[in-house]
């Protein structure tokens, strides 16, 4: 059985919106480990870094850890998630692995990308966004990843991780799944610091296990 290494914050800072964060983590916490025992993998928590200034650079920070993690452990590959998945069906982990472990030769495999500008076939190259919140990371992309940079010297966690690899995409080899095994669940946003919905992106997506798209308030609309 895979493990899932998963993103998750037991500390949102001390302004006004710290509480309803700290909430939101938890029910997210509760929320992927019941989708651990239902889908079949491993959870492995994370507790994640949190930059009040500028939650992206914690995102970044939380993210190159895990991966720094594999290196040090000589792990072939590493499965990364953020604490806001929710998968379209039973048998969501299991269509993505296939998908991960059908692919002759990768960098990077991502579960969904909400945007991706450019693609051929399944292969990314181009910018892209959501693809962090499920993906595999190959250990011939470990010092790559770990390297990233905003190039600013004062701040060089301040760039949005899955644009960054976007940048870079066409020089790797970088996959998305053909359907959507799995989504946001929407709420609040640390790195954006308020609400977000993501039905939008889904609209005209083939989503895995799904006839219908919709997902809002915890409940699927099929």
């Amino acid at each position: 059985m895979e493990t899932v290494n998963f993103i998750n914050l037991s500390f949102c800072g001390t302004d006004s919106k710290s509480e309803e964060r700290l909430k939101v983590n938890q029910k997210r916490l509760e929320s992927f480990l019941q989708q651990a025992s239902e889908q079949g993998f491993i959870p492995q928590r994370w507790e994640g870094e949190y930059v009040q200034k500028n939650p992206k650079e914690g995102i970044n920070q939380s993210h190159r850890k895990i991966v720094l993690w594999a290196k040090e452990n000589n792990l072939e590959r590493v499965f990364i998630a953020e604490d806001d998945l929710i998968a379209t069906c039973p048998n969501s982990w299991k269509y993505f692995l296939e998908c991960v472990n059908i692919c002759p030769s990768y960098d990077c495999f991502f579960a969904i990308t909400y945007t991706c500008n450019k693609q051929d076939g399944n292969r990314i190259l181009g910018d892209f966004s959501g693809g962090t919140s499920l993906w595999c990371c190959h250990n011939r992309f470990y010092d790559t990843f770990i390297n990233l940079s905003s190039g600013d010297t004062k701040q060089p966690d301040n760039y949005h991780v899955d644009r960054k690899l976007g940048e870079i995409s066409k020089n790797y080899e970088m996959y998305v799944c053909p359907e959507i095994p799995f989504i946001q669940s929407g709420g609040y946003s640390n790195q954006l610091n308020r609400h977000m919905t993501y039905e939008a992106y889904l609209v005209g997506r083939k989503i895995y296990g799904r006839t219908e798209h919709i997902y809002k308030d915890g409940i699927w609309s099929s």
